[in-house]
């Protein structure tokens, strides 16, 4: 089997559900879906309940006001045939944004997901994650054409650290570090989520300045 973690994240706006929260109330929330899945009752076609078995990422897709949640793709071949799935990059996590009493109602674990919680927190404290970082990490990588996701203590990352810089776009930026490979003409931009998530794309310097963005070196 063979893993390939150049694949665009699940990223949705459920505008219905964002219309009704006053977005003073919005943060950001690390999440935990777990292993297996739920199964969950819903109204079909016909006005009728049905059940439906889905993992907990899933069910939060449709229930909260934003969802992001970084992908990878895994590639087997079944009786000679070559077959895709699709599965979260790191262990089940995901980020929700939503009204923090909202998502503290809905985490118990019986839709398949909690809360994700860091030691040295008080009892079920949510993670939350300042919204210009959240929003920043997510439009750099929304234009990548190529995005390998990693924890931040993937041992892939260990000895690759690269020059740190700061790109300008608009009104604007966010840093990160140039990664490069000996042997290979590519480079690599990594940024990432503080503690949670770090994601490395394909990088090219020209065709951002052509963009209009501006690029700073730090060291």
């Amino acid at each position: 089997m063979g893993e390939n973690l150049h694949y665009r994240p699940v990223c949705c706006v459920n505008r219905e559900r964002l219309s009704g929260v006053d977005d003073g109330e919005l943060r950001w929330v690390v999440m935990r879906s777990l292993q297996n899945k739920v199964v969950v009752t819903e109204t079909g076609a016909d006005g009728r309940e049905v059940y439906v078995k889905r993992f907990g990422y899933e069910n939060a897709e449709r229930l909260f006001c934003e969802f992001f949640m970084p992908m990878k793709e895994l590639i087997s071949v079944v009786r000679g045939r070559r077959v895709i799935r699709r599965e979260p990059a790191i262990a089940g996590m995901f980020f929700v944004r939503d009204s923090v009493d909202r998502i503290r109602e809905l985490s118990t674990g019986r839709l398949g997901f909690e809360l994700k919680y860091m030691r040295g927190r008080g009892y079920r404290e949510p993670v939350v994650i300042n919204d210009v970082e959240m929003n920043v990490f997510m439009r750099a990588i929304g234009s990548a054409e190529e995005v390998r996701f990693f924890s931040p203590d993937d041992s892939d990352l260990c000895g690759k650290i690269g020059r740190r810089v700061r790109i300008y776009k608009d009104e604007s930026c966010f840093e990160g570090r140039i990664i490069s490979f000996r042997g290979s003409k590519r480079r690599w931009l990594r940024i990432g989520i503080d503690g949670f998530l770090v994601a490395e794309m394909d990088f090219d310097i020209g065709a951002l300045e052509r963009s209009g963005q501006v690029i700073e070196l730090l060291d």
